[in-house]
């Protein structure tokens, strides 16, 4: 008879986590089940950087894994995988219960990274070219001499943006993501489009970070003239607002809500509005418009401020960016 359940989940993108979250527990539900989660646990006696190993309270036989990393040296550890645990409480036939876990263990993952990426400024999807190896040459050349190999002196490091750093997730973070994941409470789509344009910038694809951050400021700023300031709304804009049914450009969006009277970054339309329409209506001829890091950095932090006004994360929420 099965009386508990264990799995692991492999992580799409590794986490950067504080060492007090190696070999912890964590009590969470899924599909209204009590769950525990368990980090990959240590090499007890070991100090120096290692790899991190399956956690003791998995007993199930699957061929050897990594776990993650631990860098001693940064107090910090990269989760590469998560156990779970599951007791089968009596009388509960346990097929109905897997049953019950499996269909929402994926919905249940997503939603607790989605918010890791939120709270963390760090990209917890693929959502373009991803640098692992962000410390070796791009290229290698050879010398060849009398037949004998020699590597070229010179090291040139694969280009990493380093703006928009984003921080280690903590043991509370993490916490407050399996409880958001728990609860079923997805993140506002407009925060996962910040999310997704800072993991695009780190990808160096500048201009769909643009395009993201374009993104986030239009919902924003359409819920902001339509719900949050209707009772501002000079009635002509109230007018327009019913009769284009959503239907608005950004820039016109923006001309509304500077109407209300609400403050708005004052480099708005230069570094943001303008920039994200060149980007995505290249006319005449003139081709695709490729923003910079620095343009792209500055209309991330723009759209930021805004969906932070539209969209305000609730009270306690552990934003550590």
């Amino acid at each position: 008879m099965v009386d508990s359940l264990e799995w692991r989940s492999p992580l799409e993108v590794y986490w950067l986590c504080n060492d007090e979250l190696i070999a912890s527990d964590i009590q969470t539900n899924i599909s209204g089940y009590p769950v525990v989660v368990h980090f990959p646990h240590d090499i007890v006696g070991r100090d120096a950087d290692r790899m991190l190993q399956k956690p003791p309270q998995l007993i199930g036989q699957v061929l050897d894994q990594d776990w993650g990393i631990a860098r001693a040296a940064l107090q910090v550890a990269t989760i590469m995988r998560l156990g779970f645990t599951a007791v089968v409480p009596p009388g509960l036939n346990s097929e109905t219960m897997k049953t019950d876990i499996l269909s929402s263990l994926d919905p249940w993952l997503d939603i607790a990274i989605d918010w890791l990426s939120v709270l963390t400024g760090t990209h917890t999807r693929h959502v373009g070219p991803q640098f692992d190896l962000v410390f070796e040459n791009r290229t290698m050349m050879f010398e060849i001499s009398n037949a004998v190999p020699a590597f070229t002196l010179g090291f040139r490091p694969m280009p990493f943006p380093s703006s928009l750093p984003g921080k280690i997730a903590t043991k509370e973070a993490v916490e407050y993501c399996f409880e958001r994941a728990a609860s079923g409470e997805s993140v506002p789509l407009a925060w996962s489009l910040i999310s997704e344009a800072r993991a695009l910038h780190r990808a160096r694809q500048y201009r769909r970070a643009v395009v993201d951050a374009g993104s986030a400021v239009e919902m924003a700023a359409y819920a902001l003239v339509q719900l949050e300031f209707a009772s501002k709304t000079p009635p002509g804009v109230a007018k327009l607002l019913l009769e284009s049914r959503g239907n608005l450009t950004l820039g016109t969006l923006i001309n509304y809500l500077k109407a209300t009277d609400y403050s708005l970054p004052p480099n708005i339309f230069d570094d943001l509005v303008a920039i994200r329409n060149r980007v995505l209506h290249s006319n005449k001829g003139a081709g695709p418009v490729l923003p910079n890091e620095s343009e792209s950095v500055t209309a991330i932090e723009i759209a930021t401020e805004v969906v932070k006004g539209a969209y305000p994360l609730a009270a306690g929420t552990p934003i550590l960016w």
